[in-house]
């Protein structure tokens, strides 16, 4: 019988008999393809972000949150669906004690064009604080947009007591 290759990777070649006996000892035999090399180094943004006065009334308890958003997009795609990631580094005050960061998005143009969703959540125990959230899905396409037109594009806050969003700002490439 002639040796077989693994077809995902070049490695050594495999006999039928090699193969059934590492199965029969309870060996896992893999094969993946080597990462990827990264494209290019991430891109850092921020945003100063206000709580929406058109949105919120002054007695609201989140009225008068505010701060930093940090978006950092790095366009290597990782494993294992080869999407680009983005990170949201928030620094917010003023908020309510009991506030909960649900989402942060960040969309172009108008509120119904979303091009990027965090996923997870951040309880703000104290009205404030350094926070993280992560996407996993960004479109290495949609990188090279917001690198060649940053000014179309904002972050937006969504919290439990305001699903829709209550705070927003424009980002900038950070110097």
């Amino acid at each position: 019988m002639l040796p077989r290759t693994c077809p995902q990777c070049d490695t050594l070649p495999v006999s039928h008999a090699w193969f059934m006996a590492a199965l029969a000892l309870g060996s896992v035999v893999a094969c993946a393809a080597p990462p990827a090399a990264p494209t290019s180094k991430p891109l850092t943004f921020i945003a100063e972000v206000v709580a929406s006065a058109d949105r919120l009334p002054e007695s609201d308890p989140e009225s008068h949150c505010s701060g930093t958003v940090t978006v950092t997009l790095d366009p290597t795609p990782k494993p294992p669906l080869n999407v680009a990631s983005a990170r949201f580094d928030l620094s917010l005050n003023g908020c309510a004690t009991d506030s909960v960061i649900t989402d942060v998005h960040v969309h172009k143009g108008s509120e119904s064009n979303l091009a990027i969703a965090s996923t997870g959540s951040l309880a703000l125990t104290n009205g404030g604080g350094p926070g993280m959230l992560t996407s996993l899905s960004v479109s290495p396409k949609l990188i090279d947009e917001i690198v060649s037109n940053t000014t179309a594009f904002y972050v937006n806050l969504h919290s439990k007591r305001h699903p829709n969003g209550f705070m927003r700002g424009d980002i900038r490439r950070k110097e």
